[in-house]
């Protein structure tokens, strides 16, 4: 065995990996265990029965192939103008009876380009890419791998990892923003204005001002460009007649790789002509169809599907619209079965995370200001209801941040005035932003997003006082740094002089050098085991408030091949890399070798153990490699969501082993530990069955869904949260009644008629790590004694699993 104590360089979240070999195609295993295909019964994983214990005992394992996702993402790819193959394939877990639950998605994509593409450009198709997968890899996406040929660059994408880094797509609540908008100087600058159009070209990384108005009845049509440092005045050859009300009406098609203008209005007129602006001049597209003469309508760009999404506005006729329309160089009116109510002066964002189009606000028919906010998918419109919303206004504005993966409203004019406020929307909620520093009032500038430099901006803007115009020739930005927390609810505690647990852990990574010299973990673009192990330590610290601390005191990395078999059997890299393309079946049994490792001179576990320099095991590995999500090794070892680690050993206490997997995120690794959780307290209590509270663990992870006989929730179990109604529901929108927040009196509890509350998936941020956070934060941790003779700090089992074979012990 070639053992390797030096720790691998970190591999980043999202990484270019030239590829040596022929042929190798996406990773769509799951991590944890057994590596299976589904029509794998336990039986065949083992060389002794497995005890069939339905809904527990989960491993993570492959799922069947997703030919109508594939489809899906196809189409998408297509609609941007985007050859490639595509294959998916789901990933979950398997219960010890062998049915399988689907958690997500993993895709293989191969795009097919004329020439090389250079890397600027690859990463730009994959951030384009990377939206479609998410909305359409449901319910979650796991990893993609894209294979760009000619020349068989691959790229890989997947959510992020660690805690501070998943901030980016809403795996966890943001704590602080710190934000602020600063003005600009520059040597020269576009005269006063309001109304006027604002898009950003990133292929050219510049922005592009059009028209609008400098006195209140000019009609401007002069074109400037600003490089995020300098206004240039540019004159092309032809421009579009002068016109003012556009300032949500001018959007870059980045596709097609033009400006695009649609109505306004005119001097004297409402306008319906449509113009395109390549960055040398502008011209007049005649379409056989368009929208009717309009102002004050908004228009966002959809990247997903190519198409500028044109929504509402003022008619000539003396009344808004409430019409949506595509335009990808012709126009096509698009009919929805629910539609927002007629308006002008609202403004929309597209969010390229989610694929949606955001709508807030504006004036309808009656001039009642609204505060609604609508998304659309391509597809249909829907009416969102965010825990909190900007209050209701009109003429105001909002980008989406595609540094930070969210939609920013700045602005506006409400029933008493105009407005100064700054709002952030991430698809779950609105939250108002404190700035720093907030531009003077002013109403009708477009924001943008920046691309090049990572920020919002705005020109111009302008009010009303009386009967005199106020305009200004002012560049603003905003910009804004996050710092990040798991989101929990905020539980008052009393915890025991001294009463923490400081647990030191043997980290052991299986990680064969493959023979171009690479890592396997880096050949397949898998996380680095040490971002992981971090990540788990920070979770553990911020739900128990510091009271669990992980320290790694030992760290083995094995390099030199795969783990052994419990039939003895071993892959070759040849093997396994034919596994994971598809190209040959597993080997079954899967199950590895426990015994083997736990007496492994070389690492001596059962030494390490007794001798009190480790108290757990987090062993990293692969698809295929055929550990389980937790197993528990020692004298008297019992179900630890897997059948204990058989004998002969040479372990005098119980040693928890972990089995996360690099080619997973933090998520995963953490829901290994839920599990792990739930079977500590399940031996604590002896049974735990739904739809009953024969004790308390049994009305801690109470659900209603699975409980017909009850009105209200606990807190849930690992797959379903409180409101959930099949496995990993973690982002219901649904309410649900329930008591879990009155765990934080444990054991004192109340009657649930006098302690439900309702509760949505709001309270966890609608997502995994979020709920896992939602639910490690409720576990009780009080001290003392219940009547139960059980300690009201449920994590002391958690962390030393022997006391769960004597649960009254810490009462004596």
């Amino acid at each position: 065995m070639n053992i390797s104590s030096i720790a691998k360089r970190c591999l980043v979240l999202v990484s270019v990996v030239m590829i040596v070999l022929i042929g190798v195609q996406s990773v769509s295993s799951h991590p944890d265990v057994p590596g299976t295909d589904i029509s794998l019964s336990r039986d065949a994983l083992s060389p002794t029965p497995t005890p069939c214990r339905p809904g527990d005992g989960w491993t993570w394992a492959r799922g069947p192939s997703r030919p109508d996702v594939a489809a899906s993402v196809r189409q998408a790819l297509r609609q941007m103008g985007v050859d490639a193959t595509v294959k998916a394939r789901s990933y979950g877990e398997i219960d010890s009876c062998g049915t399988f639950s689907m958690f997500g998605i993993d895709f293989d994509i191969t795009v097919r380009a004329e020439t090389r593409m250079s890397e600027t450009d690859r990463q730009e198709l994959a951030d384009r890419i990377s939206p479609v997968l998410a909305r359409l890899g449901q319910p979650s996406l796991g990893s993609a791998r894209i294979t760009f040929l000619p020349d068989n660059t691959v790229l890989t994408i997947r959510p992020p990892m660690s805690i501070s880094a998943s901030a980016a797509v809403n795996q966890v609540h943001e704590l602080t923003v710190n934000a602020s908008w600063h003005q600009i100087a520059t040597a020269d600058s576009p005269s006063g204005r309001y109304t006027h159009g604002f898009a950003y070209d990133s292929h050219r990384n510049v922005a592009v001002l059009f028209g609008g108005d400098s006195t209140g009845y000019s009609r401007l049509n002069d074109t400037w460009e600003f490089d995020g440092v300098h206004w240039t005045h540019v004159t092309p050859s032809q421009s579009p007649p002068g016109r003012a009300n556009i300032d949500q009406a001018l959007v870059y098609d980045s596709n097609r790789r033009r400006v695009v203008l649609f109505g306004g209005l005119g001097t004297g007129d409402y306008l319906s002509d449509t113009w395109e602006y390549d960055g040398t001049t502008w011209m007049q597209i005649n379409t056989a169809v368009s929208p009717p003469r309009r102002d004050s309508h908004a228009m966002v760009f959809d990247s997903h599907r190519n198409v500028a999404v044109l929504f509402g506005g003022y008619s000539s006729s003396g009344s808004p619209h409430n019409d949506t329309w595509e335009y990808d160089g012709v126009w096509r009116q698009v009919s929805t079965s629910q539609v927002p109510d007629e308006r002008y002066h609202h403004s929309m964002a597209y969010d390229e995370r989610r694929g949606v189009v955001i709508l807030f606000g504006g004036l309808d028919s009656s001039g009642s200001i609204l505060g609604d906010t609508w998304e659309y998918d391509g597809s249909a419109w829907y009416e969102v209801a965010p825990t909190q919303s900007p209050p209701a206004r009109h003429n105001h504005s909002m980008a989406y941040d595609g540094d930070r993966g969210i939609v920013v409203l700045f602005g506006g004019e409400d029933a008493n005035g105009l407005l100064t406020d700054t709002w952030e929307y991430d698809g779950v909620t609105w939250r108002q932003i404190a700035t720093a520093q907030t531009p003077s009032s002013r109403k009708e500038m477009p924001l943008i997003f920046d691309r090049q430099g990572n920020r919002i901006l705005f020109f111009g803007g302008g009010y009303w006082d009386g009967g005199n115009l106020t305009t200004f020739s002012e560049t603003w930005e905003y910009t804004a740094t996050l710092s990040y927390q798991i989101f929990m609810p905020l539980i008052v505690r009393s915890y025991a002089p001294g009463e923490s647990f400081n647990r030191k852990v043997y980290v052991i990574v299986y990680d064969p050098v493959l023979s171009n010299g690479q890592y396997l973990s880096d050949y397949l673009g898998w996380n680095d085991h040490s971002d992981l192990t971090q990540g788990t330590i920070d979770f553990f610290r911020q739900v128990t408030n510091n009271r669990l601390n992980y320290t790694i005191v030992y760290t083995t990395i094995i390099t030199d091949g795969w783990p052994v078999k419990v039939d003895g059997f071993r892959y070759t890299e040849e093997e396994y890399l034919a596994v994971i393309n598809g190209q040959s079946p597993p080997h079954t049994p899967d199950n590895v070798d426990y015994n083997a490792i736990v007496n492994s001179p070389e690492l001596d576990i059962c030494g390490k153990a007794n001798r009190g320099e480790i108290d757990e095991v987090w062993i990293y590995n692969g698809p295929y490699f055929g550990f389980y999500e937790s197993t528990l090794v020692g004298p008297g070892a019992y179900w630890y969501n897997s059948p204990p680690v058989p004998g002969p050993y040479d372990c005098n206490r119980l040693i928890p082993i972990m089995g996360p997997s690099p080619e997973r995120n933090l998520d995963c690794a953490i829901h290994n530990f839920g599990h792990r959780a739930e079977a500590t307290m399940t031996q604590v209590y002896g049974s735990w069955e739904q739809n009953r509270t024969a004790h308390n663990w049994e009305r801690f992870a109470l659900v209603k869904a699975l409980s017909p006989d009850y009105y209200y929730s606990g807190c849930g179990n690992i797959h379903y949260p409180p409101n959930g109604t099949s496995d990993y529901d973690y982002s219901n929108p649904s309410t649900v009644l329930s008591n879990c927040d009155d765990f934080a009196n444990y054991p004192n509890l109340g009657d649930p008629a006098n302690t439900v509350k309702p509760v949505t998936c709001s309270a966890w941020s609608c997502d995994q790590i979020g709920y896992l956070a939602y639910w490690f934060g409720h576990l009780p941790s009080n001290i003392g004694c219940g009547s139960d003779a059980v300690a009201s700090n449920w994590w002391k089992y958690f962390v030393d699993p022997a006391l769960a074979l004597d649960p009254a012990a810490p009462c004596q």
